[in-house]
């Protein structure tokens, strides 16, 4: 039986967009090497899955950053904004899986991260973990 080319088992199995599947979103202002670590996490961790980071920081930050938020009641009822993810994404769900990728990253990927988490939160007062 005729040996396959290494080349071409490695085109098969190297992690760039096939067809029909969707494209990796980065997070503007990180490095690749962060952005390689949320890939990684979201892969491993229980309760992540990949391309929902790319999906949760930008509704999070446009929700820390809006000075007029929607009443999410969020302080108040923390278990109503708790539906599912494709049908409400509530911000509060947003914040919820960026900490739990945060606690799973490495230490200088995490850094840089919470870097950028910790200033959204003080915009929107909520206590960083």
């Amino acid at each position: 039986m005729p040996r396959r080319r290494p080349g071409s088992l490695r085109a098969e199995n190297h992690p760039r967009a096939r067809p029909g599947q969707k494209k990796r979103s980065g997070i503007d202002g990180l490095s690749s090497k962060t952005m390689a670590e949320i890939r990684r996490v979201e892969h491993r961790h229980p309760q992540l899955w990949p391309g929902i980071i790319g999906e949760a920081f930008p509704k999070w930050e446009r929700y820390a950053r809006d000075p007029r938020r929607p009443p999410w009641d969020d302080h108040l009822y923390p278990g109503s904004w708790y539906c599912c993810w494709e049908c409400c994404g509530s911000p509060m769900m947003a914040k919820e899986f960026l900490d739990l990728l945060v606690h799973a990253m490495r230490n200088r990927p995490a850094r840089e991260l919470r870097a950028r988490l910790r200033r959204l939160d003080e915009l929107h007062g909520v206590p960083f973990p």
